[in-house]
């Protein structure tokens, strides 16, 4: 890898953000702080009179990243047991902190708790998040009207992302076709609310990455999604570690452990 193109990898991890808990312990599915954050800005994009800026999601109290399981650990949980992504936070309560800014003709306590009801409700009911608080810090303020019939702001400018191919998006569309016939890519694509495979994040190769290796050997499964706006990101995300674990049983020279993580929705 020559150096601009690990400089552009690690500035597209960071601008992912933190790969975070969807599940509790032992459900093996995650979610990017990207896209969870457009998710929710999206949610709240129709609030009248609030503009939303940066949004950040982070364990609460800061707690540590969430380690992987050794073999033995693996072993006693048998087939089926979750795989911990790398540099992924530990499964526990989250911290959603956003800046927005409100306009100047309504109260501010008003419109910040309306903001916070519909970030609140949009983590646990769109995408499953457990989060625990919601913390709001106003910026600014607009001479916009904020009664019935007014504008709906655009959401405050975020820097794109720039993908490996030089485009905001990559997935596996752009990295080449997923293996014809590979049954963990089809049970992946058949699960309802699933847009798509992608490949996101750096050392998942296609989106799906299946490795036998340990001692006692296992067989490692992990995928990377797109889910159809409208579904629960929660629960697809379960669904596809379910079928995928399934898929990936033929053959294995052990117990299967699967880690799903969604990187965009639509």
């Amino acid at each position: 890898m020559t150096v601009d193109r690990l400089t552009r990898a690690v500035r597209e991890q960071i601008a992912f953000g933190r790969v975070l808990p969807l599940g509790g312990v032992g459900d093996g599915v995650w979610i990017t702080e990207s896209a969870a954050a457009d998710a929710l800005r999206g949610a709240v994009s129709g609030l009248p009179g609030v503009r939303v800026g940066s949004l950040r999601i982070t364990p609460e109290g800061d707690g540590p990243r969430a380690e992987p399981a050794t073999e033995v650990e693996r072993t006693a949980a048998g087939t089926g047991a979750a795989l911990v992504p790398p540099s992924a936070v530990a499964p526990g309560p989250l911290r959603l902190s956003a800046a927005f800014e409100a306009a100047i003709d309504r109260p501010l306590p008003a419109t910040a708790e309306g903001l916070r009801s519909a970030l609140w409700d949009a983590a646990h009911e769109l995408l499953g998040l457990p989060v625990a608080s919601v913390d709001l810090d106003v910026t600014g303020l607009l001479e916009l009207p904020a009664g019935p019939g007014a504008p709906v702001l655009d959401p405050a400018p975020v820097p794109a992302v720039e993908g490996p191919s030089g485009t905001v998006d990559h997935d596996v569309e752009g990295a080449g076709p997923a293996p014809a016939g590979d049954p963990v890519v089809v049970a992946a694509l058949l699960v309802p609310g699933v847009a798509r495979v992608t490949s996101r994040l750096g050392g998942f190769a296609s989106g799906i990455r299946t490795a036998d290796a340990g001692d006692p050997p296992a067989r490692e499964v992990r995928v990377q999604i797109a889910v159809v706006p409208g579904h629960r990101a929660l629960d697809v995300a379960r669904a596809v570690r379910t079928a995928v674990t399934r898929a990936a049983e033929p053959g294995a020279p052990g117990p299967v452990t699967t880690a799903v993580v969604v990187t965009a929705f639509g």
